[in-house]
């Protein structure tokens, strides 16, 4: 292809052969051989955004990587067609002093989503902790940093097998962190001025209470993209554990894709009295969350609300505040309006009934309500066998019996087993 560069490494005598293309196919790599000027470079690379292949700076005169044009981000991505080696390797360059252009660049997973190895090593004036301030930071959750003038971060699936100072003064975790079984104290206390989790966090099979030895954890960044099955944070099989404990935790992180139905976290098989803050579920969740007291009173803007949701004859005004509700920790409760259908509760998907004495959802003494239809919801978690009243409706509303078709084809059929076994 006219877009392809063959040559095993870029100088003088090669850079004829360099495609004028915006996408370029190939390894480039520049090193102790490579006799052009960072301005020569930067010519020859101004056409090209995107790289299909590699890019190593091995033993190199380069003091920055700006030969790069930074006009429009740079993408790279794996050379699916060609098989050739890809990576980005930057490594024992003694000139080197910073990673500003990594700022404009891109970085594409293979075809099963995986981040190309990307190593930053013993180069011996650079500043590789600015790395962290990258936009495209999500996108370089699996580094290896070493070597260097001052690190990123450190690595969390090296943290048994590398000297624990080096953690000591760490900020940043990357390749994420895995506990399956208690670690010793050393370890924990080490963690302490962790501040960022990159990559996929599980702990798992200890005997921790909390977690509370991250002292300062601030967020995750992770990278959900092509895990349609998975978890990517999993704290499970610790019986012991009562709570997270993580009380400097503000943020949900970054999250490079949020893929539809994806299961981001998982909390299984702790202590019978594990719970979360309601500021710990608004993490997880990373939805907004409030609390109900009544409709007057509540945001606008709420995802979830915490509470029995009672809309009475003088809320109907307000019930326009709803309309990004999906789920409802408590009870729906909607009694004396005038509303002629709920569609001010069409996006609604889950309700979990937290009090046994109440069903679920009540519709009572609403004249005019004919059509009462609920086709987002996928689930109502309920311990009461009668989890749906209707009553004193408009005469054309059907009754409590027929409950289930509130809902859409796939809950009614659920819905109907349901009000046939328990007689509603």
């Amino acid at each position: 292809s006219k877009c392809t560069f063959n040559q095993s490494e870029i100088n003088s005598q090669t850079a004829k052969f360099f495609p004028k293309c915006s996408e370029v196919c190939g390894i480039l790599s520049i090193n102790q051989n490579t006799d052009l000027s960072e301005i020569q470079l930067t010519k020859l690379f101004e056409q090209m955004h995107t790289l299909f292949g590699g890019i190593n700076i091995i033993d190199s005169e380069l003091k920055t990587l700006s030969i790069f044009n930074i006009d429009n981000d740079v993408s790279v991505r794996p050379d699916v067609f060609n098989k050739i080696s890809d990576g980005f390797f930057i490594r024992d360059n003694i000139r080197l002093a910073n990673l500003d252009a990594l700022f404009y660049f891109y970085m594409w997973g293979d075809d099963d989503y995986n981040e190309c190895e990307f190593r930053i090593e013993n180069n011996q004036v650079l500043y590789a902790y600015s790395l962290k301030n990258s936009p495209y930071k999500k996108t370089y959750l699996d580094v290896r940093t070493s070597g260097n003038f001052r690190e990123c971060g450190c690595r969390g699936d090296d943290l048994f097998t590398s000297s624990l100072d080096s953690y000591k003064t760490c900020e940043f975790l990357f390749g994420g962190l895995h506990f399956s079984s208690t670690p010793d104290s050393s370890i924990l206390s080490a963690l302490s001025r962790i501040r960022t989790v990159k990559g996929r966090f599980i702990i798992e099979n200890t005997d921790l209470k909390d977690l509370s030895f991250f002292g300062i954890f601030y967020r995750f960044e992770i990278k959900n993209v092509g895990l349609k099955d998975e978890v990517f944070i999993n704290i499970r099989n610790n019986t012991k554990m009562t709570g997270l404990g993580m009380n400097s935790f503000r943020s949900n992180g970054e999250f490079q894709y949020d893929w539809e139905n994806n299961r981001l976290v998982n909390l299984e098989n702790l202590h019978p009295d594990f719970c979360l803050t309601i500021h710990e579920m608004e993490v997880f969740l990373k939805y907004n969350v409030c609390t109900f007291n009544n409709m007057s009173s509540l945001d606008g803007d709420c995802d979830y609300v915490l509470g029995d949701l009672n809309i009475g004859s003088e809320d109907e005004k307000y019930v326009i505040k709803l309309g990004r509700v999906t789920h409802i920790f408590g009870s729906l409760k909607i009694k004396n309006t005038t509303f002629k259908d709920l569609s001010f509760l069409s996006g609604l998907k889950y309700i979990a009934s937290l009090d046994e004495s109440l069903p679920a959802i009540q519709l009572i003494s609403n004249k005019e309500l004919r059509k009462a239809s609920l086709p987002s919801v996928e689930n109502i978690i309920t311990r009461r066998k009668q989890f749906v009243l209707i009553e004193d409706n408009h005469p054309k509303l059907f009754n409590s019996s027929q409950f289930y078709k509130m809902f859409n084809p796939t809950f009614e059929a659920r819905s109907k087993y349901l009000s046939a076994k328990y007689h509603l």
